[in-house]
């Protein structure tokens, strides 16, 4: 009985060939485009890494120490910063930046309210100054490369 069904098997490759089989190649850049597009960029396996969050294995852990690193590098520089006002005021502001694969930080946008920029007319300068202060850190990995990450920080101001 096997050996029937081997020969019917047999017969119908050699009637049908592997002709009607179509493979179809495509070069090693497309594979690589096509493979980037499945996985987001935002998916990312491990977060840019400061020395002090080397130890840190979990992805979550990961992250909040990265911006826990860069909030407050942000806030001690702005601190550090001279302002005198009348009155008191809450405002927020938006730091849009990224993290490229050699792990430069690079700012992308700024949201800033028009009054806050009036308020503080240097605070794009700052803002470009403590991303410059920020400390070096190892770049984002996906699938074991290095990558380009972007961010966004938000910036409270409260002055009483």
């Amino acid at each position: 009985m096997r050996l029937f069904l081997f020969l019917v098997f047999f017969v119908n490759l050699l009637f049908i060939g592997c002709t009607h089989i179509e493979t179809k190649k495509i070069s090693k850049e497309t594979y690589f485009k096509q493979s980037w597009e499945v996985v987001s960029s935002t998916d990312i396996d491990v977060y840019p890494i400061f020395v002090n969050c080397q130890a840190l294995t979990e992805k979550q852990e990961q992250r909040s120490c990265f911006e826990e690193v860069v909030t407050n590098s942000l806030y001690s520089h702005l601190t550090k910063q001279e302002t005198h006002f009348n009155q008191s005021f809450v405002d927020s502001l938006h730091v849009h930046f990224t993290v490229d694969e050699k792990a430069h930080f690079c700012i992308d946008s700024l949201e800033i309210s028009s009054d806050l920029q009036s308020k503080l007319p240097q605070i794009e300068a700052w803002i470009h100054d403590g991303v410059a202060q920020i400390p070096k850190a190892l770049p984002a990995i996906k699938r074991g490369i290095p990558i380009k990450a972007q961010f966004q920080i938000p910036i409270v101001f409260k002055v009483d």
